[in-house]
Order: C-alpha cells, then structure tokens, then sequence
C-alpha cells in the first residue's frame, strides 16, 4: 500500500474507493455523483477535493474541472473497492451517472453545443466503456441498454461505428424485456449503426423494431424519424421510388408537427432522390431549403452533408469552382465536429474535382491527407493520377 493512502482519513479512503471506478479521469460532478456521503469527514466536499489536490493524491487533467487518482493510489484504491460489499453499489451508481451524461449530451448532438458535446463524450468514452462491459453482462439491466442506445449518435459521427455496434448487440440481446420506449431507441441505433456499416439487412431489421415499438405506445415523432432511416435503407439499396415515398410521408408528419428536424432531414434526402434521377434544380432547391434549416438549427454535421451533397451536384454540371467551394466549406464542416469518416469522403470529393481542374498538386495533396486519415498506402487511384498528369 503506497504512503499517501495510507495517511488518508477513513472518509477520504472511502471517497477515493468509490472514485476509483472511473476510467480515463472523472470531472466533480461525477465523483460526487458514486461518493458515499456529499461532505467527508465533516468537510464541504468541493474543500476535500481541493485538499487532495493540493496533496497530490488526485491530480488535476489538461481538460479543465476533470481529475484523475495518481496511479499508485488508484491501484491501492481499486483493490479496495473490488474487495469490498460496496463493489455492486458503485457499479451501479457509475452506470447510472454515464447514462445520465450521455443522455445529456446525445440531446444537445442536434444543436449548436454539437462540438463541445462531441468533445466532453469523447473524454467520457472509456468510462462508458466501462460501464457497458459491466451493465451488458447483467440480464434486463435497463440503464445499459438506455447508455448504448444514447450512445448511438455520438458513434455515428466519432467512426466508433464497429463498436458501437458490439455494445447494442449485447445491450439488446440482454433487455428483451425492457420498457418499450428504451428499446425502441436502442434498436433505432442499432440500426443507424448497422446503417452506416452498410449492412442493410441488419439495418433494416433494427428499424422495423424500432418502428413497431414507437407505433405500440403512439408515439408519432418518433416513428417518423424511424420511417425517415427506412427510407434511408430504401434509397442505399437503389429503391428510389420507395425510399422517396417514405421521405414525403416523413417530411407531410414533420410539417404537421412543426418539427423543423425531421423537416431538414427530409428535405435533405428528397434532394438526394431527385439528384440520382438527375433532377439537379430540384436537387439543388431541396439541398438550400435543407441547409438554411440546418445551420437555423446549429447542426453542423448535417450542414456538412448538405454541402458535400451541393458539391457533388456542382460536379455533375460541371461547375469545378463551384464544387471545390462548397466541398471546402463541408471539409470544414466535418473537420469542425471530428467526423474522420466523413471527412475522408470530402477528401475524396476534392481529390476528384481537383483532378477535373487539372490542379495536379492539390489533388495529390487532398488524396494523401485522406490516406494518412484512413491509414491506407498509396493506392492505383493516385498511380493513375500521376500517370494521367505527371509533369
């Protein structure tokens, strides 16, 4: 046992057991939130805390108001907790402090504090780790299986996308009898996961239960944003007309309930509809009329989408300036909310319009910043560039 534990007070012992289920850091709320008592030893805790501070048994993280134990404490401090009949209880009390925050955050993923959000659930990854491998290994543990599915988003826009997909998979097949709504939204992530992997099968089998859940206890909002991701399904799999018709029956409910959101996210993918038809003036009318509600609303992923979507339309007429502009601006974009995957994709977009205007040493840079974000070598895409226009 190191010399610092040693010397603490009961209470203060107590405190850094319980803090010692954090992994990667804890911020003050979260610590006060698994802590035996909000005062220790009769001292104000937010005090307690600074003392341990001053003492160098907590240490204070580069992120502002987030702590972590000094190793040797927090190794001392772990031993104790997995030995003590208070194990379970701070588990449980870990568990429900991450679904609270990441319930939190995944509602401020639509709007403008996107980008903080992002980061604060990026620092907090490990302990929602944590507290998934613990929680998906009871049977009907509901607040694992509402932390996955408030987890969705964020592992959509981080490309945690394969894990993501693991922790709903254990979550859902360890809760067949959680409350309904819980599980709806868990298999709606589960389907934007599967989505966004490009596993359609699976994909579409979590919305249609999502959807039936939603429809079970009336919830119409809900099961619009279902039929939108449907429609979604529908549109990959190159069924134009029928993912056409579920975007105008989400985009008709999104009117009737004013709700700009699924109004934007309709609109976006009936532009896209109207683009593979070749439809570009309706294309381009739906993607404005899309973007303005976007940025209205702070959403600067799905600005980004709207742009790369804009760019693209630009390419097919041919208008290179154009492209490269609003290809620039949905970089920017992406790059702004760290989608690494999305931001791949725009690389890509400017690499081929680059290569159109015959700016050979822009192309060959965006293809190699997409590489080295990827992690790929050099491929035949780039030998065939340089071939094409060596100099």
């Amino acid at each position: 046992m190191s010399g610092i534990y040693g010397d603490l007070t009961e209470g203060e012992r107590a405190f850094l057991v319980a803090v010692s289920v954090f992994v990667g850091g804890f911020t003050f709320e979260g610590a006060r939130h698994v802590s035996p008592a909000a005062d220790i030893d009769e001292v104000p805790f937010d005090e307690m805390v600074a003392d341990l501070v001053r003492r160098a048994v907590i240490v204070e993280a580069r992120v502002p108001a987030r702590y972590n134990l000094a190793d040797d404490v927090r190794r001392d401090a772990l031993e104790d907790l997995q030995a003590s009949p208070e194990y379970d209880h701070i588990r449980e009390k870990h568990l429900d402090w991450c679904l609270s925050y990441a319930e939190q955050g995944a509602a401020a993923l639509d709007g403008p504090g996107q980008k903080a959000w992002l980061e604060a659930l990026e620092s907090e990854h490990d302990n929602f780790r944590a507290a998934l491998e613990w929680g998906t290994a009871l049977r009907d543990c509901e607040a694992a299986l509402g932390l996955a599915a408030a987890l969705g988003r964020f592992w959509e826009v981080r490309s945690h996308v394969a894990e993501g997909r693991r922790w709903l998979a254990r979550a859902l097949g360890n809760n067949p009898g959680a409350p309904p709504m819980v599980r709806a939204r868990a298999a709606s992530s589960a389907g934007l996961l599967a989505f966004r992997g490009r596993d359609y099968a699976a994909a579409r089998t979590g919305y249609e239960e999502s959807l039936a859940l939603h429809w079970s206890v009336d919830d119409r909002l809900g099961a619009t944003g279902v039929l939108h991701a449907l429609g979604n399904v529908a549109f990959q799999q190159r069924d134009w007309e029928e993912g056409g018709r579920l975007f105008e029956e989400s985009l008709d409910i999104g009117r009737q309930l004013d709700d700009d959101r699924v109004i934007a996210a309709s609109l976006t993918n009936l532009g896209a509809v109207a683009e593979v038809k070749g439809d570009h003036r309706s294309a381009r009318s739906l993607y404005d009329e899309a973007l303005a509600l976007w940025r209205t609303l702070g959403d600067s992923y799905n600005a980004a989408s709207v742009l790369a979507n804009l760019a693209e339309v630009a390419l097919a007429e041919h208008d290179l300036a154009g492209a490269r502009a609003l290809a620039s601006d949905a970089l920017e974009a992406r790059r702004l909310v760290g989608d690494k995957s999305g931001v791949a994709l725009v690389l890509r977009l400017l690499s081929v319009v680059a290569m159109k205007q015959r700016d050979v040493d822009a192309a060959r840079s965006f293809e190699a910043q997409r590489r080295q974000l990827v992690g790929e070598t050099e491929g035949s895409w780039l030998a065939r560039l340089r071939r094409r226009f060596a100099p």
